[in-house]
């Protein structure tokens, strides 16, 4: 609109913002019977999917129409579940489980064509591609991608649809005490992830060998940094772009990512434990139980809580302390990974394939059975101690519940592998035999999902962003709602599927020992820390494209980024892009020692220098971030410090 005040403009987009801001804010929950319905929607549609598979041979042959049904199957339902049929959760259960009986009963069709595999170009390799071999000790687990698989699509879809009216408020985050679909979402995150982390340590024990904590904590930094390094580009685009957000989840500054980024180090720490810990599980407890007597027996839970906001500790204390909680849930799920990751669980590792299953299933039954009952005395006002649920604190209860919940979810999903597919841990005889097994019995899209799960995450949170700056999605009726939900998820899938068949794993990972050679003495030089300007520099290139990407996108929709929506990045967007690449490239390796003497703004230099190049002129980043962190003497003293007279050394 032309002739609009600028600002009738501002106050309308800050009341709208916290429209927002109370839209998610201030909730109770729902019960944890109706989660635990919702949620069944998973392993049912996998049960469907599997019947499929094994009576009809449905997805052998991976065209566009199979990966469709497969989409149909495995994630259309899970969105319908929080959407138009969050209020009868039951009957999507049982119309998805009608057809599968259905499908059941019905004679195996033993003509179906062999699988057909989609050869992508350039030769890239497919994922049964695997030469016959030896058999691993940490097989391939159907049941566990497409449980992973399956997490990973309830939280992509629930990051989003939660801005939409159609979204019940229940199953939004909870304020305080109570439990929710997306509170269980956060913690099933860490738990899936945790399950995963057992694997270096069963690698580690099956070499023989003990690693140093020197080493471990070494090894863990390669996963933490990146993740860490997302934290703060979420920070900074939040705060930059004016983001509706909800600070008592997890603080002022604190997001999700920096409570992913804590947990490897402090897990490795922990290892050490283990001396006298009997197990992760143990361990587990005792870091819950230790948590919980603090917030019980001391100060801190009103600190947590009430405290006023007055320094960097107390406008971040849910993050802080809560990360407590969550390191135990991933403690428990590493735990678990323990022994469903390794091929036999069964003593005796010349019991046939069968026993070792059987084995797995009571293991699993009983360690599902031991969470449930630990939750329910936590939380029994009659045998136990009363206590609520508390995902801002991330409490006892919240960990049992947690546990509890994706224990007997992984169960579930076994036992569907268990039932309609036993060639997946029978009859292999090589890595080609498992490789193929493990096909025919894992969902192509939750393969898909489980394989770059962190890309798809984090390609959620920014389509989640570009559609909450597009569209008023308070006043999206259902018809819109679904329209654009099913293109968000349609869009996550197609991704995810491209990035599978061309054969390509998103990892974050730092190279933290690329080279090491020897002294001019003779002896072993000490290793350095790698491409110390690459990571940085992968910092600035993320924020710099992102605040690009969402300037020239919403620039069309009268949309202010700050003072750098001119109207000129819509047309220049794309031509700066190959300058902003060139401008970013690795530097050579750099030791510890020199960085050292480096100056702290030099990450504020590099972003500063991307949007220079990309925007044309300079000191609107360094302004921003004096907004953003004015509160915080030493940033802002970091960034009021840093110019371009003197460039940081490349």
């Amino acid at each position: 609109m032309t002739g609009s005040d600028p600002v009738g403009v501002a106050t309308a987009a800050a009341g709208y913002k916290k429209l927002k801001e109370d839209f998610v804010s201030n909730l109770s929950g729902g019960s944890p019977a109706e989660i635990n319905y919702v949620t069944a929607v998973a392993p049912v549609a996998i049960l469907l999917w599997s019947a499929l598979q094994s009576r009809q041979s449905l997805f052998k042959a991976n065209t566009p129409f199979s990966l469709l049904v497969d989409y149909l199957i495995n994630v259309a339902p899970i969105l319908l579940s929080v959407t138009l049929y969050s209020g009868t959760p039951l009957l999507l259960n049982a119309l998805l489980l009608a057809p599968a009986l259905f499908v059941y009963a019905l004679p195996r069709n033993v003509s179906a064509p062999r699988k057909k595999l989609v050869v992508p170009p350039n030769n890239v390799k497919s994922r049964t591609a695997t030469p016959a071999g030896p058999l691993a000790a940490l097989p391939p687990k159907p049941f566990l991608t497409n449980y992973r698989g399956g997490m990973l699509v309830i939280t992509t879809i629930a990051i989003l649809a939660v801005d939409f009216r159609l979204f019940p408020r229940r199953f939004a985050k909870v304020e305080t005490w109570g439990t929710s679909l997306m509170d269980l979402g956060v913690g099933s995150f860490v738990f899936s992830a945790g399950v995963i982390a057992a694997r270096p340590v069963l690698r580690e024990r099956a070499s023989g060998r003990s690693a140093s904590l020197a080493t471990r904590l070494r090894a863990s930094l390669r996963h933490s940094l990146p993740l860490l390094a997302l934290g703060f580009v979420r920070l900074l685009s939040v705060k930059g772009l004016d983001y509706a957000e909800h600070v008592s989840e997890y603080g002022v500054h604190w997001n999700f990512f920096f409570t992913l980024g804590l947990l490897p180090p402090f897990t490795a720490a922990f290892q050490s434990a283990l001396n006298i810990v009997p197990s992760y599980a143990a361990l587990s407890v005792l870091l819950g139980v230790a948590y919980q007597v603090l917030l019980e027996s001391t100060p801190l839970k009103a600190y947590v809580l009430t405290a006023p906001r007055t320094d960097l500790l107390s406008a971040n204390r849910e993050g802080v302390f809560s990360f407590l909680g969550y390191l135990a849930i991933f403690l428990a799920g590493q735990d678990t990974g323990m022994y469903i990751l390794p091929r036999h669980i069964n003593p005796r590792r010349d019991a046939d394939p069968a026993t070792q299953r059987t084995t797995l299933l009571m293991t699993m039954a009983v360690w599902s059975a031991i969470w449930s009952a630990l939750y329910f005395l936590t939380t029994s006002y009659t045998w136990g101690d009363g206590l609520s649920v508390s995902r801002r604190l991330a409490n006892l209860p919240y960990v049992f519940w947690v546990a509890a919940f994706n224990s007997a979810h992984v169960l579930a999903y076994c036992l569907v592998e268990t039932l309609f597919f036993p060639a997946a841990f029978h009859h292999t005889t090589d890595a080609r035999a498992e490789n193929e097994a493990y096909d025919t019995a894992t969902s192509r899209v939750l393969h898909a999902y489980n394989r770059n799960g962190l890309a798809v995450f984090l390609l959620a949170n920014l389509l989640t962003g570009l559609v909450n700056l597009t569209v008023p999605t308070l006043d999206a009726g259902p018809v819109a709602t679904m329209a654009i939900l099913v293109a968000y998820t349609g869009t996550l899938t197609a991704v995810a599927l491209g990035l599978d068949a061309y054969d390509i794993s998103l990892k974050l990972h730092w190279r933290m020992d690329a080279r090491s050679g020897e002294s001019q003495r003779g002896g072993r030089a000490k290793s350095n820390l790698g491409r110390l300007d690459y990571p940085l520099r992968c910092i600035a290139k993320a924020w710099a494209w992102f605040g690009l990407f969402l300037s020239g996108v919403a620039a069309p929709y009268g949309f202010e980024l700050g003072d750098r929506c001119t109207g000129r990045e819509t047309e220049t967007m794309l031509p700066m892009l190959p300058k902003v690449a060139k401008l970013i490239r690795p530097a050579p390796h750099t030791t510890l020692s020199q960085v050292g003497k480096r100056r702290p703004s030099y990450l504020v230099d590099l972003i500063s220098e991307v949007y220079a190049e990309a925007f044309g002129f300079r000191g609107t980043f360094r302004h921003d971030m004096s907004m953003v962190f004015g509160n915080l003497p030493f940033l802002n003293t970091i960034i009021n410090k840093s110019d371009h007279t003197n460039p940081a050394p490349t």
